[in-house]
């Protein structure tokens, strides 16, 4: 193995410690580079009523860390609201929270696809952000009642990093 290859291999691998983080309430867990995920919850008014909006993350404590913010949102829709084979509602719902979260940025949706976790049907997606120079990518899921927002802001030239794929991908509910 050359010199540059073996540089290039090490900078690839995840560095730092990770902690298994797990949320009773909000019944998830997932792997974080840090020591704990801060929890917000914030009440949003729809036309169906109140709902909780909850938000846990965290942001590396190294100030050139690959990954500038680690993030999980969940909401839960009242009962009946989404019903399992209401297949067309939720993929508007998904829709709709790709194309808010690429305004709120004033970003450009790069990519999105369709993905499945544990039987559930899922979305991931790249906006590309802050004049092209950063990164949000995201995975989301709903899981019966609950939706599930998965995501890790990067600045663009270290977008592709395992610790962004190693914090989406250890995401998982219970």
């Amino acid at each position: 193995m050359t010199n540059s290859l073996f540089l290039l291999l090490l900078h690839l691998l995840p560095t730092g410690t990770w902690t298994k983080f797990k949320d009773f309430d909000g019944k998830f867990q997932c792997s974080i580079p840090c020591a704990t995920m801060e929890h917000k919850t914030q009440v949003i008014k729809t036309q169906v009523g109140d709902m909780n909006y909850h938000s846990f993350y965290c942001t590396p404590q190294d100030g050139d860390a690959e990954n500038k913010l680690f993030l999980i949102s969940y909401v839960d829709y009242p009962e009946g609201i989404l019903p399992k084979d209401s297949i067309d509602l939720r993929q508007n719902l998904m829709d709709e929270t790709i194309d808010s979260a690429t305004k709120s940025v004033n970003g450009n949706l790069i990519y999105q696809d369709k993905i499945k976790l544990k039987g559930a049907e899922g979305r991931f997606w790249r906006i590309d952000y802050n004049k092209g120079n950063a990164v949000m990518k995201s995975r989301a899921f709903f899981v019966e009642n609950r939706f599930y927002v998965v995501q890790v802001a990067t600045n663009k030239a270290r977008s592709r990093n395992l610790e962004a794929d190693k914090f989406l991908e250890s995401f998982s509910w219970f």
